[in-house]
């Protein structure tokens, strides 16, 4: 197992992530498209204490939330 990072498929080792770092959050920056001019992203935060709460900022910095693992998405701020 590479200890520089960590495996989030194993039930025991994301507990002592969320022991060792109560409010930490994962965060992806996942490509959105195959075109090298789509410059498309978005970038993905997992509440870890609670995976289900999700935060999202979009290509246009939008930033969305979820609190249902991303059925239902709506703005961070009104």
């Amino acid at each position: 197992m590479n200890r520089n990072r960590p495996d989030l498929s194993s039930p025991e080792e994301t507990k002592d992530m969320k022991r060792a770092f109560p409010l930490a959050l994962l965060t992806l920056v996942v490509g959105l498209g195959f075109e090298p001019a789509a410059q498309a992203y978005l970038l993905l935060t997992v509440d870890l204490t609670n995976p289900g709460r999700l935060f999202a900022v979009t290509g246009k910095s939008a930033i969305l939330t979820s609190d249902d693992g991303g059925k239902v998405w709506r703005p961070l701020a009104s």
